[in-house]
This record gives structure tokens, C-alpha cells and sequence, in this order.
């Protein structure tokens, strides 16, 4: 699998699991990050603003150079990145790694879970609710196959035959 990191394509190691939301990923990546992303755009906006603060006073100062300037743009890259890599090894990996070891039942949940807490947050937030509802849930494995768990409407468990 393909993903961007950091702004660079690069593909993931094969015995890695992802979680990938396929609606609403805010939460989700929330619980998978350990952070949302609106606190990294916001880190950026406050460096760059104090990086401009500083550039301002290096200049009323009589210092004009673009080295002071590229150094706090490298500065504020390097912070990012750095929070970034913390919370991937501190909360994403945790995450990923654990769930090889998970059951299809507990993952499963997890995942219902994962819409559950994207829908409560959506109801008590200021966002139209665009999760919610009776839940649909499936596993598809090497070995079964697609596999309902969870099906809000009516059909014959004799029709699924795992």
C-alpha cells in the first residue's frame, strides 16, 4: 500500500496493518495519531507567526539576511516533523502493531467502535452529524472471505456461510 507521509509518497511495509476510514476520519485518525490534525496546522500557523515576530525584530535591528530567515522556515519544519515522528512512535505504531494480534471479533468492534465515536462526536460538536445510525459491520479475510458481523437489516444467517 501507498501512502503520504510528511509530503512524500511511500509505500508501507507489508507486514503493517493500517486502520483507513472510508467517511468521516477526523476521529479516527484522532484515536490512531494520538492527536487531530488541526493541532499540527495550528503548531505551524503559531511558529510561522513567531518566526515572523522574530524575522521583524532581527530587521528592526538592522539584520536583513535570508539565512536567519530559511534557518527559523527549517526550524519550523523540523518542529513539526518532530512532534509528528513522536506521536507516530508513541501513539500510531502502538496502534497498527497491535492489531495483527486482534481477533476478527475484536476488530470488528473496534471498528464499529471507531464509527461509533466519530458519530458522537459529530452529535455533540457544532458539524452536521454525517455518521450515525444502525452500524454495518464485516470482516473480509484471506481464509473466510467477506464475512458479515453486523448487518442492520434483516437477512437469513443461513445465507452467510461463515
Amino acid at each position: 500500500m501507498y501512502k503520504i507521509i510528511h509530503g512524500k509518497c511511500s509505500k508501507s511495509d507489508p507486514d503493517n496493518s493500517v486502520i483507513i476510514p472510508f467517511a468521516s476520519e477526523d476521529e479516527v485518525f484522532t484515536f490512531v495519531r494520538g492527536f487531530n490534525n488541526s493541532i499540527i496546522n495550528f503548531m505551524g500557523n503559531t511558529v510561522s507567526q513567531l518566526s515572523n515576530v522574530i524575522l521583524e525584530n532581527l530587521r528592526e535591528r538592522g539584520v536583513n539576511d535570508e539565512i536567519s530567515e530559511q534557518k527559523l522556515i527549517s526550524l519550523k519544519d523540523d518542529i513539526i516533523d518532530r512532534v509528528q515522528r513522536y506521536c507516530d512512535e508513541n501513539f500510531t505504531q502502538k496502534v497498527t502493531n497491535m492489531l495483527t494480534s486482534l481477533s476478527k471479533k475484536d476488530l470488528s468492534y473496534m471498528a464499529e467502535s471507531l464509527v461509533n465515536l466519530s458519530a458522537f462526536k459529530l452529535k455533540i460538536s457544532d458539524s452536521y452529524e454525517t455518521v450515525g445510525g444502525p452500524i454495518d459491520v464485516a470482516i473480509i479475510s484471506k481464509t473466510d472471505g467477506f464475512v458479515w458481523i453486523k448487518r442492520k437489516l434483516y437477512f437469513d444467517k443461513n445465507l452467510n456461510n461463515n
